[in-house]
């Protein structure tokens, strides 16, 4: 049993960490980068793929900074094509086979991260308190896209170094909302 709970949160740490890289690495890479020049390289395979992830990407970050300039809430139009699921699946599939805890643990990210991810998009303009998670993602959207990139999982920017706690300054610049900072 406990094993098992381990391998599930391996898993799931294995996955806040793929999440972490593909983030940092495929939708920020700066064009100079060698990671960049390697994943966007015409005779990589996945290469359409890495540019069609960062278009999205980078439409969703254009997307909030030009939502909060109208003051409305996103679309938040995020969808994966049917190639991807596949090789997710396919992938998924061959991971369960070897450790069904492993393979619980990293789907169960996504569930997690997902509802994270939209609760911060759908609250920063509610006047509700905004956690500190909340604001983590929030200023790599709208003031720094070069640190912050676990997305809502700030334990995993402190990991790789590019955590960056938000100033009380731009916080109450932006989120004046007194209980912003709290909880």
């Amino acid at each position: 049993m406990l094993s098992s709970l381990l391998l599930g949160a391996t898993g799931f740490f294995v996955s806040s960490v793929a999440f972490y890289f593909t983030h940092r690495v495929v939708f920020h890479s700066h064009r100079s980068s060698i990671a960049h020049r390697i994943i966007f390289n015409k005779y990589n395979p996945l290469a359409s793929l890495a540019r069609w992830g960062r278009g999205i990407h980078l439409n969703h970050h254009r997307e909030h900074i030009q939502s909060k300039r109208r003051g409305e809430l996103e679309e938040l139009n995020m969808f994966f094509p049917f190639k991807v699921k596949l090789f997710v699946t396919a992938v998924m599939t061959l991971v369960f086979i070897a450790s069904a805890p492993f393979a619980i643990g990293m789907m169960l990210f996504f569930p997690f991260y997902s509802y994270r991810h939209t609760s911060v998009h759908r609250i920063w303009n509610s006047g509700k308190a905004l956690k500190p998670w909340m604001l983590h993602h929030l200023y790599h959207h709208e003031k720094d896209p070069t640190v912050n990139h676990s997305g809502t999982i700030p334990f995993i920017d402190k990991v790789f170094g590019t955590n960056k706690k938000p100033p009380e300054e731009w916080i109450n610049k932006n989120y004046p909302n007194p209980a912003s900072s709290s909880s």
